[in-house]
């Protein structure tokens, strides 16, 4: 299991995902907080990468990228995180995984500026 403090944004329509009821298994999401966002980047190929700012290298946030889309899968009561760009699902500590055994974890921070 693994952490992020970051908002999920659905694909198309840039709406943030504020309930676990409006994920949707057929929506791409990209996952960003207000000073960073995670990427599969060519350059680091066997574990998630994040971003300082709105770039990283001559990858700028988009949310038509298919390097910063994700799914998020859900398996009866569990959600695995699937990268849309690495063509994998993310494990544990970020690195890719073929099969999902990782669940990701949602849970709200509390925190009105980071919700």
């Amino acid at each position: 299991m693994f952490a992020l403090l970051c908002t999920v944004v659905q694909g198309w329509s840039a709406d943030k995902v504020t309930d676990l009821s409006q994920l949707n298994d057929d929506e791409v999401y990209t996952i960003r907080s207000e000073r960073a966002f995670l990427l599969y980047s060519d350059n680091l190929t066997e574990k998630l990468a994040t971003s300082t700012g709105s770039s990283v290298g001559s990858v700028t946030y988009s949310l038509t990228d298919p390097k910063l889309q994700f799914k998020i899968v859900k398996n009866g009561s569990n959600y695995y995180l699937f990268s849309v760009g690495a063509n994998k699902y993310v494990g544990n500590g970020g690195t890719y995984e073929t099969t999902p055994s990782t669940v990701f974890t949602i849970t709200n921070s509390g925190n009105s500026d980071y919700p």
